[in-house]
């Protein structure tokens, strides 16, 4: 089992590129306690102490494929983030985007009976491993040995490739299912349903509650529009779901809606990926873009809700069984990866 340390707030989806910083001397220091009461109250690291008082502001690369990306154009400062190469210093000042979404995000934690969970469980920490597991090929050799150390090594299908669609989707409907089964978190099983529309600033529907801009972690006035592509794969999740047929597979599907890597030609592709972007807040203690905190913010029950909903209808639409071997096959490996029990969930 993965031990709980401050290294595992790393890219995962996009491309890391050669720009970040980390340091060897902290990689095994423990994580500080989440407050269960207040899961948006807990305090980032001391490790990035660094960066901090060299003016920058520690981000993660997650979904982006460059240092210079994370820091939005702002220099990456030569300074340490205190845990590992898939974090990097930002200088601060230009860093607006950031600045605003951690200062006037909603309160978007968990739910105290759902962090203690994720904490018992270290469900940060194996989400991680299995997205890192599957980007083996675009992380350097330091990282793959941290990670061969808690107990990972190279998954058989790495992200982009046959295989790892309907991984990626069964993995995360096992999480939701067991989340929802949960009798402490029966009150809080709406979090869990996701999005029946997409934040868009475009979108002249979009009112109050939890589907509105007003739960989006970066301020609304700030909010970049979804380019076209992006769109027209959203409408065709809530709009347009017939055209989901052309998916011959559930791992079609999944590939499409997780990442761009390796489908030059997918016009679409990495919804996932962008989503987790576009929400992200460095400097958050629940920063949708670090896979360490991201499980304890409502808005990625959010978008994973939504899209495990839209692989629902796809599966209705394609009239898939849910007996199929593959698919139980796939989501008890969830489990297994994942550490946590069988559950059937509602």
């Amino acid at each position: 089992m993965m031990q709980r340390t401050v290294t595992t707030a790393l890219a995962i989806w996009m491309v890391v590129g050669s720009g970040g910083c980390g340091s060897d001397a902290n990689r095994d220091a423990p994580d500080p306690a989440a407050d269960d009461d207040d899961p948006d109250a807990s305090a980032d690291a001391p490790t990035t102490s660094g960066c901090t008082a060299a003016g920058g502001v520690c981000t993660s690369v997650a979904f982006l494929a460059s240092s210079a990306e994370a820091c939005d154009g702002a220099a990456a400062l030569d300074e340490s983030c205190g845990d590992h190469t898939f974090r990097v210093c930002c200088q601060a000042a230009t860093r607006a985007r950031s600045a605003t979404a951690t200062s006037s995000a909603p309160k978007l934690g968990m739910p105290s009976a759902a962090v203690k969970f994720m904490n018992a469980n270290d469900m940060g920490n194996h989400h991680l491993g299995w997205h890192m597991s599957r980007r083996w090929n675009d992380i350097d050799a330091r990282d793959q040995q941290w990670l061969k150390a808690q107990g990972w090594s190279r998954a058989a299908h790495q992200e982009g490739e046959p295989g790892n669609g309907l991984e990626f989707l069964a993995m995360h409907r096992f999480v939701l299912q067991t989340l929802r089964s949960l009798p402490e978190l029966k009150s809080s099983r709406a979090l869990f349903d996701g999005w029946k529309r997409v934040p868009d600033p475009q979108d002249t529907t979009m009112g109050v509650g939890p589907d509105s801009l007003a739960q989006n972690p970066t301020a609304p006035g700030t909010d970049p529009a979804i380019p076209s592509p992006l769109r027209a794969v959203i409408a065709t999740c809530q709009d347009d779901t017939k055209t989901l047929a052309r998916f011959a597979t559930d791992d079609d599907f999944g590939r499409f809606i997780e990442t761009s890597l390796q489908q030059a030609g997918a016009a679409g592709a990495g919804l996932h990926n962008y989503l987790h972007n576009r929400f992200s807040s460095p400097g958050s203690p629940i920063d949708l873009g670090d896979p360490q905190k991201n499980f304890k913010n409502q808005v990625f029950w959010r978008v994973h809700g939504w899209i495990d909903r839209c692989w629902s209808t796809y599966r209705q639409l394609t009239h898939k069984r849910d007996d199929d071997p593959a698919y139980v096959a796939a989501l008890a490996k969830g489990a297994q990866e994942m550490h946590l029990p069988p559950q059937t969930g509602p």
